[in-house]
């Protein structure tokens, strides 16, 4: 019985280690995350602004600006966070659809434009209205893009929103 009550011991007292390590590697990840968040809002809005805020703990995790429940907020932040991932991890590239886009104001849209352009890994960005944007937001986007679908360039042979006949 000794020794069983030992191993239980010595199970408990490494279950406690683990617990404290995964703690220890989750505030480092949560920092570095954080911090890059912080730089990006920096960039592509002000110092003055508030930033998104990652708070992980070993099983749970929240995300949020503090008091600032927009839409345009939630999406900025989104895509914030998928920058931030995308600058402190080996992710390899983003991809971002128009639908986030559009509710980021304008001057916001044209800095995130530019940290896309600035960024050593691959960005794919879906835009439905270009024109909608502001000038030099389009002006990055024309710089950069690679493929343009409209009525005429289609992605596919068929065009899917006709009617079958």
């Amino acid at each position: 019985h000794e020794s069983e009550a030992s191993l239980k011991e010595l199970i408990s007292e490494h279950n406690t280690e683990l617990e404290e390590r995964k703690v220890q590697i989750l505030s480092s990840i949560q920092s570095s995350i954080n911090s890059r968040i912080r730089e990006i809002v920096d960039f592509i809005y002000s110092p003055q602004r508030k930033a998104p805020v990652l708070t992980l703990a070993p099983h749970s995790y929240t995300y949020e600006v503090v008091r600032d429940t927009g839409t345009g907020t939630a999406f900025s932040s989104l895509v914030i966070f998928d920058i931030a991932l995308l600058e402190t991890t080996q992710l390899p590239f983003v991809i971002h659809d128009s639908h986030l886009f559009a509710n980021i104001e304008d001057d916001a849209l044209a800095n995130l434009l530019s940290r896309y352009d600035s960024e050593n890994k691959q960005c794919f960005i879906a835009f439905d209205a270009l024109k909608k944007f502001a000038a030099n937001s389009q002006a990055i986007v024309h710089k950069n893009k690679v493929l343009q679908l409209d009525d005429e360039n289609l992605l596919y042979v068929k065009d899917w929103r006709k009617a079958n006949k």
